[in-house]
């Protein structure tokens, strides 16, 4: 659907998850992963045209021009008009970032760039996306962190590890958590029971001895430790607390006077702050969900069965089960 609700592309292919969430659906690069009646996937624009043919057992959206495709238990890329860019002959693969992908070839990963040359051999146990110039591989169950030539940058010394946001990346030893720069500095102390990836508002969500609150860069407390958890979505933190929801400032401060969020809870069911290019709110009422805009208009009533997280690329996700 678009912004003022109207049906873009119909409720025909079947929906489907990837164990995790709706996220698979949303449109990257002009296209969407989609499937046909015996789910076999390709993918769709943002007419609801097939532009790569459904015959792949599964696909994954498209990262900087190429998606991911599985056929006969093999991974490759294709664009998106179908033709494929990098044969399947891989046992897994992850998107591309940052110009290169991993590759799983037997029970090693390694990168590749676009032409299919192997930029970084598979060495590793695991291996994940580009971020700074950096990626998280395992060897001998610890991770560490290597730059796009192979070339350690960060030892393998740690139990766990989370991309580098900010400058600071998570990481885990000894089951505690703390944070390092980039040259492998300990920043924050192994303090925390879990820790999350500092966002560009320069917060983290960090759990200790049961609770969750956020620390800055200077691992100064912003948030008390008190909630059962925390989301942190830049302009607000929302919060969870006995089975209650509500909001943050960036500051720490209550949102009292948030008053959109305070008359549309009085309205409906619940209501959640979306986290898209734009913001909204998605609104439930009597198990139908709809959406508001970020001056509190209705602009969709509550009629489909679930909606997507907020707009991307100008669409949002909706169905009905």
């Amino acid at each position: 659907i678009d912004k003022t609700g109207k049906s873009v592309i119909p409720c025909i292919f079947p929906n489907f998850s990837d164990g995790v969430g709706y996220e698979h659906h949303d449109f990257n690069c002009g296209v969407a992963v989609a499937c046909d009646e015996q789910y076999y996937f390709g993918y769709i624009d943002k007419k609801g045209e097939v532009v790569t043919p459904m015959i792949y057992s599964y696909s994954e959206p498209f990262s900087e021009g190429l998606g991911a495709v599985r056929k006969n238990g093999k991974w490759g890329f294709v664009n998106a008009v179908g033709e494929t860019i990098i044969p399947l002959i891989y046992s897994k693969v992850k998107s591309f970032s940052e110009g290169l992908a991993a590759v799983k070839i037997n029970d090693n990963w390694g990168y590749i760039d676009k032409s299919n040359n192997m930029v970084v051999p598979c060495i590793f146990d695991s291996a994940y996306n580009f971020r700074d110039g950096l990626a998280i591989i395992e060897i001998n169950g610890k991770v560490g962190f290597i730059d796009k030539s192979g070339k350690y940058v960060i030892d393998c010394e740690y139990d766990d590890a989370q991309n580098f946001n900010n400058g600071l990346a998570p990481v885990k030893k000894n089951k505690k958590w703390g944070f390092i720069n980039l040259n492998g500095t300990l920043s924050i102390p192994f303090n925390y029971d879990n820790a999350e990836p500092f966002n560009k508002n320069r917060l983290a969500c960090v759990k200790l001895k049961g609770k969750w609150g956020c620390i800055d860069k200077q691992g100064h407390v912003v948030v008390p430790f008190v909630y059962d958890y925390i989301g942190n979505y830049e302009e607000v933190l929302i919060v969870e607390l006995c089975e209650k929801m509500g909001l943050l400032d960036i500051k720490g401060n209550p949102i009292e006077d948030n008053a959109i969020y305070k008359s549309l809870s009085r309205k409906y069911d619940q209501v959640f702050v979306n986290n898209g290019d734009i913001r909204t709110y998605s609104i439930a009422l009597d198990g139908k969900y709809g959406l508001v805009d970020a001056e509190g208009n209705e602009v969709i009533p509550p009629r489909y069965d679930w909606l997507g997280e907020g707009f991307y690329n100008g669409l949002l996700l909706a169905g009905y089960v």
